[in-house]
C-alpha cells in the first residue's frame, strides 16, 4: 500500500522551490532625520502628538518641549501663561509633564469661544491638580462674549457648570499661595444671564500694584506647606431643581470640613462683584474663603453686599482692601 502511494507521489510534477529573498532591514521611526520627524509631527493633532510622545522616552523629550515652545511657553516648569490662542493646544501636553518643583507663575485667560469654556475649565482643573504647588495664579474669566452667545450653552447644563466652577476653585485653594480672580459678574457665577465685557468695577492701577508687590514678595516668603488633594467639596446634583420631585431638596455645595484638607492660599484678590452675592454659590464662596489661611485680602466691591463680609472668619488676616473702582 505504501509502495503504491509512494510511486503515485513520484509521478506528480515537482513544484519549483520558493526563492528565499533576504528581508530588507526595517526602518524605525526614530532612525529618520530630525527634520523629517518634526515635519511628520507638524501634521498631527494635539491628541496624536501626545499619544506618540508616550511611546518612548526619546519622543517624550523631543516632542513635548518643542511643542510647548511653539505655544509660547519657553519654560513650562517655571512659568505658564495660557490664553485663548494657546490653551487648547498647550494644556494636553502640559498634563503629561511631571512637576517636581513649585510653579512660580501661572496665568490663564478664557478664550474667545464660549462653547469651549467648559472643556477648558475642566482641563485647567486637572492640570493644576497635577502640580505640587503654585506660588502665583491668575484666573481671568473676563471676555467680549455677547449676551446671546453664551446663555444657550448653560440652559441645560447650568448646575453642572456650577459644580465645575466649585471644583476648580477648590483645587486652586489647595495648590496656590497667591490667587487673583478676575471675572465679569454672571460669567463664573451664572445666576441670571451671561454678559460679556470686563468688570465694570475693576481698578487696574490697584490690581497692577498689588500683583507686583505680591509677586515680588513670593520669592522671599516661606516655603509652601505640603498639600493633599481631597475629594471635591461640591455636592451639586446634575438635575435642575425644577425637574426634581417636590419632596427633593437641592443640596448646597459645601466646602471641605475643617481639618480634612489643607488650603494653601495666603493672599487673594477677587475682581468679581457677584462672587459674594447672596446665592447658592455666594454662600459656598464665603466658606471657601473662610477656610483659607489668608493674611491679605483685596476685593473690588462693585455690587457685592458688604454685610456678607461679616460671615468671613479670617483670624490670620492682617490686610483688607475694598476698592469701589
Amino acid at each position: 500500500m505504501y509502495d503504491s502511494l509512494w510511486k503515485a507521489l513520484k509521478k506528480l510534477p515537482l513544484l519549483p522551490r520558493r526563492l528565499n529573498y533576504a528581508k530588507a532591514p526595517a526602518l524605525r521611526f526614530l532612525d529618520l532625520p530630525e527634520d523629517i520627524v518634526y515635519e511628520i509631527v507638524h501634521h498631527l493633532d494635539i491628541r496624536s502628538l501626545c499619544n506618540l510622545s508616550l511611546t518612548c522616552r526619546q519622543l517624550y523629550l523631543s516632542l513635548l518641549i518643542p511643542h510647548l515652545h511653539q505655544q509660547k511657553l519657553p519654560d513650562p516648569f517655571r512659568e505658564i501663561h495660557l490664553n485663548g490662542d494657546n490653551c487648547t493646544a498647550a494644556i494636553p501636553a502640559l498634563r503629561l509633564l511631571l512637576y517636581d518643583s513649585p510653579i512660580k507663575a501661572f496665568t490663564w485667560r478664557a478664550g474667545h469661544d464660549p462653547r469651549t469654556l467648559v472643556r477648558e475649565v475642566e482641563q485647567l482643573r486637572r492640570l493644576i491638580a497635577r502640580m505640587s504647588a503654585i506660588e502665583y495664579l491668575e484666573l481671568d474669566f473676563s471676555n467680549n462674549w455677547p449676551a446671546n452667545e453664551f446663555r444657550h450653552g448653560h440652559e441645560n447644563g447650568y448646575w453642572a457648570w456650577v459644580r465645575l466652577a466649585t471644583n476648580l476653585l477648590h483645587v486652586v485653594a489647595q495648590r496656590c499661595r497667591v490667587v487673583v480672580v478676575t471675572n465679569h459678574y454672571q460669567v463664573l457665577v451664572p445666576w441670571v444671564t451671561f454678559i460679556g465685557g470686563v468688570p465694570y468695577n475693576l481698578d487696574p492701577p490697584l490690581l497692577a500694584r498689588m500683583c507686583a508687590e505680591w509677586r515680588a514678595s513670593a520669592g522671599e516668603a516661606e516655603a509652601l506647606g505640603s498639600t493633599k488633594l481631597m475629594k471635591s467639596p461640591s455636592k451639586i446634583s446634575l438635575s435642575h431643581p425644577d425637574n426634581a420631585p417636590a419632596s427633593a431638596t437641592f443640596p448646597q455645595p459645601f466646602p471641605p470640613e475643617k481639618g480634612s484638607t489643607v488650603y494653601a492660599t495666603r493672599r487673594l484678590i477677587v475682581n468679581d462683584p457677584g462672587l459674594f452675592q447672596r446665592s447658592l454659590f455666594g454662600e459656598w464662596a464665603l466658606d471657601w474663603v473662610s477656610n483659607m489661611p489668608l493674611t491679605h485680602l483685596v476685593i473690588h466691591q462693585g455690587r457685592m453686599r458688604l454685610p456678607l463680609l461679616r460671615q468671613l472668619r479670617l483670624p490670620r488676616l492682617t490686610s483688607l482692601v475694598i476698592s469701589h473702582g
